[in-house]
């Protein structure tokens, strides 16, 4: 078992959803689960002053409890209050919630109350399947993917079962037989095993596919396609067989993904996330200085996502700052923005504009087309965009599907006239 750092009471929670804070956790690489502190779950639902004598009096209460420890717990070396490290219990989040429905306390009574939610609408979902589509057209929409992306995910999703169909027809019965299936597949159109994609980049329990580029969703959907349909064809008996054709579908992707990358000049395996996508409003909050930026661009409705700020980049033997990244999402782009306390003469202008060339020859993992450097002189009266990249839009308006920049000029006037700027 391989347990990841400890994560500190004040960080991004995984379960936050159910808003469950100041609970510590880790992440196990080798069970790639997340286990969190018991002790801390039973302060947070309960009035106690000695949470291992309640944790005693739950499990003689239940002894089915019990079991939790042994198959779904871990002693891990965590931080107390006190700065000292000590062994304290945890669970998995099956573990976390079968103690939760435990706990006789009324502080756990509206968590109790969301999972019972929960348990109906799945229990409904199973009995309507189409409740289920709908409940997860409204969860991709609420994460911020676009109508198209949404669609071309739920066609990923009715490819992948037509091939585990064809995998059951076939004696491939098990589901981490299909698992180890998709694994092959993966790493041979990609060159990297689920494991091996979802570290590249940073992801934990969440969906791979979830998280990909549209040219890593499409190579990935031919590569399955292609097994389904050649396991069908060659009609495999035994799983040795199934698997040397999960490895053909896999090949007729990679044969794809190699023709692509030479046409490109770079690699279609992208390390972006989801949330390097779309807007986290917890970033917002972090930088007071650029707030009234961001709220503008992400005010503008022309579906922006925000990823991070001040970024350096070595550039003829110096540091340049990109000050704020957007994701501009319809034609994966990134805006990259430079923000100014003054107007910056031509030769500064030219030497922006080399920046953002530069960057995007560097940057060929980052991004599917070239990004767009977008200028801002910020006073102490307005904010306002002084140049765009390239030729103030031009001719890419249309191509590009952003506005011309009167138009931003007109968005800023109207959503910025109160801006006070030290």
């Amino acid at each position: 078992m391989k347990i990841g750092e400890e994560n500190n009471l004040n960080n991004s929670n995984p379960i936050t959803f159910f808003d469950l804070k100041n609970i510590r956790y880790v992440w196990d690489d080798e069970k790639e689960d997340w286990y969190f502190s018991v002790i801390d779950l039973i302060s947070i639902f309960t009035d106690c002053t000695n949470p291992d004598v309640y944790i005693s009096e739950l499990i003689a209460n239940d002894e089915s409890l019990k079991s939790i420890w042994d198959s779904n717990g871990v002693s891990v070396l965590m931080t107390g209050a006190d700065g000292k490290k000590q062994e304290i219990q945890t669970v998995n989040i099956y573990g976390l919630f079968r103690i939760i429905q435990s706990i006789p306390s009324k502080k756990a009574e509206p968590l109790k109350k969301k999972l019972a939610e929960l348990g109906a609408e799945r229990f409904n979902q199973i009995q309507n399947p189409e409740l289920s589509i709908k409940q997860g057209l409204q969860d991709y929409l609420r994460l911020g993917y676009s109508e198209d992306w949404i669609n071309m995910r739920l066609k990923s999703i009715e490819i992948k079962n037509e091939l585990t169909d064809q995998w059951k027809l076939h004696k491939v019965e098990s589901s981490f037989q299909h698992a180890d299936l998709l694994d092959v597949i993966c790493k041979t159109w990609s060159g990297k095993s689920v494991k091996e994609y979802k570290k590249f980049k940073g992801l934990k329990k969440e969906s791979l596919q979830d998280n990909m580029t549209n040219i890593e969703i499409v190579l990935n959907m031919l590569a399955e396609i292609s097994a389904s349909s050649i396991t069908e064809s060659k009609n495999p008996q035994t799983y040795e067989e199934n698997v040397q054709c999960a490895q053909d579908g896999g090949s007729v992707a990679a044969v794809a993904r190699r023709s692509l990358e030479k046409e490109l000049g770079k690699s279609v395996i992208s390390p972006l996330n989801a949330k390097d996508y779309f807007l986290d409003q917890r970033k917002i909050k972090k930088s007071e200085l650029y707030r009234p930026v961001r709220n503008f661009i992400l005010g503008t409705g022309l579906q922006f996502g925000f990823c991070n700020e001040a970024k350096r980049v070595y550039y003829q033997n110096s540091y340049f700052i990109i000050d704020q990244i957007y994701y501009h999402i319809p034609t994966r782009r990134l805006i990259l923005l430079k923000i100014c306390r003054k107007k910056l003469n031509l030769t500064e202008l030219e030497k922006f504009k080399e920046q953002i060339i530069f960057y995007n020859t560097q940057d060929k993992y980052a991004h599917e087309n070239d990004a767009i450097g977008m200028m801002f002189i910020i006073n102490k009266k307005q904010i306002r965009i002084e140049y765009v990249i390239p030729d103030l839009l031009g001719k890419e308006v249309e191509e590009i599907g952003l506005p011309s920049s009167e138009i931003l000029d007109s968005y800023l006037l109207k959503s910025l006239t109160d801006l006070q700027m030290n």
